[in-house]
């Protein structure tokens, strides 16, 4: 009686070359770092990038600076985002985690699957968004940042990126995914900190911080310009006015509108 020969499914034909060689290349990264870099490194930055630290740290900030509303919405947002998405594709395609992975404990089953790398998308999600932020809120960051640490907003910035290649790189190199699983990863982080940032903020009802006000008044019937220099938003408003009266003008029952 002849044995059985078991056979698993092949990959697409044009793919599989590209399987093979990304393969090799993420055996050949891993096996050449694991002697030199740090196993805790590596873990450090897997767990700082984990959705079940990250996550309640963004619900952590929301909840403590209201005001703030217009940063951390998004951030909010784009998590919940990314968690559904990553976990769809990793759900669509099914790649096997390499065979040499270490001891690793799924959280959910979609966690089983190689293909994307969710901590990468994380991590660039996180260091896109926030470059967005700073590039077109540059004074609310700074109110932000300075109300947590005493650090320059371009400072954050550069710490931030640092931190997601890293943690791209050490998604290879800890043997957690291969080379493509994390570029995948990082093209779907960055997509989804550009989609969260415009379409996903909300507009900040917090009132606004008036650096410089001039009022000036002239005969009846009155006619008034306001010249404002707004700076930032800010929870409290100082305002300073000169008011310029010209000739005997009653402003007892005067109007003021802003538009």
């Amino acid at each position: 009686m002849g044995s059985t020969k078991t056979t698993t499914p092949s990959s697409p034909h044009l793919l599989q070359p590209l399987i093979t060689i990304d393969a090799s290349i993420s055996l050949f990264l891993y096996t050449l770092f694991k002697p030199i870099l740090p196993t805790f490194l590596l873990l450090f930055l897997e767990y700082s990038a984990d959705f079940r630290f990250s996550f309640p740290v963004s619900l952590s900030l929301f909840l403590a600076s209201p005001s703030f509303s217009s940063l951390t919405i998004p951030l909010l947002l784009g998590h919940l985002l990314d968690l559904a998405l990553i976990g769809l594709i990793k759900l669509t395609f099914r790649r096997a985690r390499p065979h040499y992975n270490p001891n690793m404990s799924p959280a959910v089953h979609a966690d089983n699957f190689s293909f994307p790398s969710g901590h990468t998308s994380r991590a660039l999600f996180l260091s896109t968004l926030f470059h967005l932020i700073v590039q077109h809120n540059e004074d609310l960051v700074s109110d932000f940042i300075q109300r947590w640490i005493k650090f320059e907003p371009g400072f954050v910035l550069l710490g931030v990126w640092v931190w997601a290649i890293m943690t791209a790189t050490s998604r290879v190199l800890l043997g957690r995914h291969f080379f493509f699983d994390v570029l995948a990863g990082a093209v779907v982080g960055a997509l989804e900190g550009i989609v969260a940032y415009r379409f996903l903020s909300v507009e900040d009802s917090s009132p606004s911080k008036i650096e410089d006000c001039t009022i000036v008044v002239v005969d009846p019937p009155c006619t008034i310009e306001i010249v404002v220099e707004v700076t930032t938003k800010v929870v409290e408003v100082n305002i300073g006015l000169e008011c310029i009266l010209a000739g005997d003008t009653n402003v007892e029952n005067a109007e003021l509108g802003i538009w």
